[in-house]
């Protein structure tokens, strides 16, 4: 049986990393003034420390990352507080974009209390965030990295110094640890359990345990829960292709590991089964609305409808960039802040050499030693199953990145694999290149540190590291044979020359080429001392301890003179918050709230913004829009991803107030002057429902330009796309219609002005209840009517009823609601339900408690003594530093 034997990886282990020398005399580790039991803990607390360090700023200054992407997430803090104070789940945002899915469009997610290891594990995240800052708790999820990667390479049997390295490395890659300071939160969450996942299905491989299943399955949910699938997929592919290897080499090798493998493949697919089911509550209202967002639905208007392949294939990753890891400000880093006379000191667009990528955040980098010892870890236990898995996959990672720019084997994916085709961004598979040869790196150091061993003070076996010092040196003198062409080739680069106005400015690429310089210098200056080092330890010149002292202290200067540069964009959290301080005309509109519904046009802010203050907001900003209302944009704001353009769109929308410094269109009426913008009103502004005179059938792209050109009166008809089982009875006489005007009424005779209470609208509804969820009306129909609902059309999420029975939403004007009413006084009732949220709900929180049963069985087991198993199963330290 798998528990009466030892250890398969105590059994590889020291098969594949040679032979000790009976004559050498071990070193002291690091730290080992420390006490043992207390050692890895120290060095798990100096993982954090450096966090701390590094984000001392930020932290400590109460500074807050003023990029687009966090601030705009704050915008949306209201309404999520307002949906966990109801214990509501927020699946409708009705403050962007006139209304639009929250959960199913990655918006939001908010309370999910049914999801009790995510509750877990929020918690965890709060008790480590007690300083209650947002810095901190998205650190929370570094540091959970880091503590992966070194426990991971201590069951490697890698010492606790070089497990920190690699930790460490793969922490402050350049680009991973840019990911906090862009708002890109999502995607360090999903990394910091890739390595808890590998541990979990490498212990399995060794032997079954319920508890490691367990712990599998739970960091497998935690990673898909995380919300960024696509760095998700790309992990999915890391652990695929070392798992793939592990097994072709325990088949070749005849190792006895087949049946763990498969068993570990097992309880993985298990794992990822039941991680999707734990997140099914919101897996079903994605997929549920795929087919109605602007990733699923093809647009309308075939001038909009951009390449599937170019769209996916957008921020590719140009071979000649893979030059940054090198040096990574050869093309310019990206956000610089250069001291330029006559310019203010700002940060600046600087990347070149990718036409399509001028505002990059940073150039790709894992560090100069990271990356040399990565490789050679790689070379030198090639024939370990591991870490050729890891290489290989860091490989598929940096091929993939290429995208379109190198296709074989990313267009393999983009036509066979499923959804594939979906994801954006093709460079975001270089997480998995960095964070394997991060992984490396430990395993290169650790090789360097046993060769000596191996072969005693050989000056053969040295040699390679002395040409390595040589090579460094020739590499830095090359240095000043390309100043010349080196800011030729960049004034040239059409991307610069679009971002400062045709002409890259003399001092800007003095700069750019001021900054490559240094970063060139210190790559050469790093490799070559490092070179030397290993050469000198070789020759017995110099001990274990100072070659891996040395090789951390480089990599922390080198990683942090580079991580820190995007740093520069940080701002106090008081000044970063200045845009949410309410204005004079928040306070107006706050006030005629009171007076019914309606919706804002806000000229003044981030479109995102206006939903702080509850503002129902025609625009907004998402990446994954309702295709009609993107639509709608595209006819009536030449293709803008922002909001719709003025006239009869904003009618149609309810849009009663314009924020802006002046009319946006010449019948607004002013009502309030502030400095932050004035208000005006819109006397054609439509109520948020209304009886009309007739229905006519009418082809999508026809109504879209009928809105366009203020085609038609909004109060006397309403357009469907097919026949009515009933015929609508027009309006009586007496009752107001579009020919009745007052003396603001506008020169276009197609649009009415509407009365400015709209709380009771003049063809006899009442709206009575309004909320994110809900939408309840009282209507009093002349005859057999057509109401229009200026809600946006979503049939799979919001549910009308009439007295209580089910009736069905018609599609009005391409994207509103509509509703056939019968004769007399009715209660209208809209309801947002998702059946596919319900069924998650359930699903998901059966599977924790199974989750957490599995992981609870386990603990009882492995407390239970195991008749036969090795005493000690713990890691020991195989290499000595």
């Amino acid at each position: 049986m798998a528990e009466n034997r030892k250890p398969v990886r105590s059994q590889r282990s020291k098969k594949q990393t040679g032979k000790r020398s009976a004559q050498r005399k071990p070193e002291k580790e690091l730290l080992s003034f420390v006490p043992e039991k207390h050692r890895s803990l120290t060095w798990c607390l100096l993982l954090l420390l450096s966090l701390v360090i590094f984000f001392a700023g930020p932290i400590f200054n109460d500074e807050y990352f003023n990029s687009n992407d966090n601030i705009s997430a704050e915008s949306y803090l209201t309404y999520l507080n307002d949906m966990s104070t109801q214990g509501e789940s927020p699946q409708w945002i009705p403050y962007i974009f006139s209304g639009m899915p929250g959960v199913a469009s990655y918006m939001v997610t908010g309370d999910r209390n049914w999801d009790l290891t995510m509750k877990a594990l929020y918690f965890a995240q709060d008790v480590f965030n007690f300083l209650n800052h947002d810095v901190i708790r998205v650190l929370f999820a570094y540091f959970i990295l880091g503590l992966g990667l070194f426990f991971l390479l201590r069951w490697k049997e890698l010492s606790r110094p070089i497990s920190f390295f690699s930790a460490f490395a793969v922490m402050f890659s350049t680009w991973i640890i840019v990911w906090i300071m862009i708002g890109h939160n999502t995607k360090p969450m999903v990394l910091a359990f890739l390595p808890w996942i590998i541990l979990f299905a490498d212990r399995l491989i060794d032997r079954w345990s319920y508890l490691y299943a367990g712990l599998l399955i739970l960091v497998v949910h935690y990673l898909v829960a995380s919300a960024h699938p696509q760095t998700a997929f790309y992990g999915a592919c890391l652990i695929s292709i070392w798992l793939l290897t592990e097994l072709i080499a325990s088949i070749v090798q005849k190792n006895g590991k087949t049946a763990g493998i498969i068993r570990a493949v097992m309880v993985g697919l298990a794992a990822g089964i039941f991680a999707i089911g734990m997140s099914w509550d919101r897996f079903a209202v994605t997929l549920e609305y795929n087919e109605y967002s602007t990733r699923g639905a093809d647009p309308i208007l075939e001038e909009t409808r951009q390449d599937p392949y170019q769209y996916a294939t957008s921020w590719s990753y140009d071979v000649d960039e893979t030059f940054t890891y090198l040096v990574p400000g050869y093309f310019g880093f990206g956000k610089l802040e250069l001291d330029i006379p006559g310019i203010p000191p700002q940060p600046l667009p600087t990347y070149w050499g990718n036409e399509k990528t001028p505002f990059t955040d940073a150039g790709h980098y894992i560090g100069i030693l990271v990356l040399i010892l990565g490789l050679y870890g790689f070379w030198r236990y090639r024939s370990n199953p591991f870490v050729l898995g890891m290489g290989l996959a860091g490989i598929f990672g940096l091929l993939i990145s290429y995208g379109a720019n190198m296709p074989l084997l990313y267009d393999l994916l983009y036509n066979l694999v499923p959804k594939f085709n979906q994801f954006r961004a093709p460079s975001q598979s270089l997480a998995i290149f960095e964070f394997a040869f991060g992984l490396l790196s430990g395993f290169g150091l650790s090789g360097l540190l046993k060769k000596r061993s191996e072969s005693g003070n050989s000056n053969g076996t040295a040699k390679p590291f002395l040409y390595g010092a040589i090579g460094s040196g020739i590499f830095f003198l090359l240095l000043f044979a390309i100043k010349s062409s080196y800011i030729s080739a960049l004034s040239s680069d059409s991307g610069l020359k679009r971002v400062f106005g045709g002409q890259v400015p003399p001092q800007v690429a003095e700069g750019i080429y001021g900054v490559m310089q240094l970063d060139w210098i210190l790559s050469a200056l790093f490799a070559g001392v490092f070179f030397l080092l290993a050469w000198s330890y070789l020759r017995g010149k110099v001990s274990g301890t100072v070659l891996v002292t040395l090789t951390i202290l480089m990599s922390i200067v080198d990683l942090w003179h580079v991580g820190y540069r995007p740093m520069l964009e940080n701002t106090p959290r008081e000044q970063a918050f200045s845009v949410f301080q309410t204005t004079q005309a928040d306070q107006f509109l706050i006030q005629q709230q009171d007076s019914g519904l309606f919706r804002i046009v806000d000229l003044t802010r981030h479109p995102s913004y206006p939903a702080h203050f509850r503002h129902q907001h025609i625009g907004g900003y998402s990446a994954t829009k309702v295709r009609r209302y993107q639509d709608l944009m595209d006819f009536t704001n030449d293709g803008s991803t922002g909001m719709p353009g003025p006239g009869l769109a904003w009618d149609l929308l309810n849009t009663r107030y314009v924020i802006s410094t002046q009319p946006a269109e010449p019948t607004n009426r002013e009502v309030l002057q502030s400095p932050t913008g004035n208000v005006y009103e819109r006397p054609t502004a439509l109520p948020r429902a209304w009886f009309v005179d007739r229905v006519e059938v009418a082809e999508d792209r026809k109504v879209l330009e009928m809105i366009r050109d203020n085609g038609f009166n909004p109060r006397e008809i309403a357009f469907v796309a097919g026949p009515l089982d009933v015929e609508i009875e027009a309006l009586p006489s007496d009752a107001p219609t579009s020919s009745d005007k007052d003396e603001e009424t506008p020169t276009d005779t197609m649009r009415t002005p509407a009365p400015v209470d709209n709380t009771e609208q003049d063809n006899h509804v009442k709206v009575t209840k309004w909320d994110a969820h809900e939408m309840e009306m009282e209507v009093d129909a002349p005859g057999t009517n057509f109401l229009v609902v200026s809600e946006v059309f979503y049939p799979v999420g919001w549910h009308a009823t009439i007295d209580g029975e089910s009736v069905e939403t018609i599609r009005a004007n391409y994207l509103l609601r509509g509703l056939v009413v019968p004769p007399g006084k009715h209660t209208i009732r809209y309801e947002y339900r998702s059946e596919g949220h319900e069924t998650g709900v359930i699903l998901s929180l059966a599977l924790n408690i199974l989750t957490l049963g599995l992981i609870g069985f386990g603990v009882y087991v492995e407390r239970k003594p195991r008749n036969g198993a090795s005493a000690d199963e713990t890691p020991g330290d195989d290499v000595d530093s």
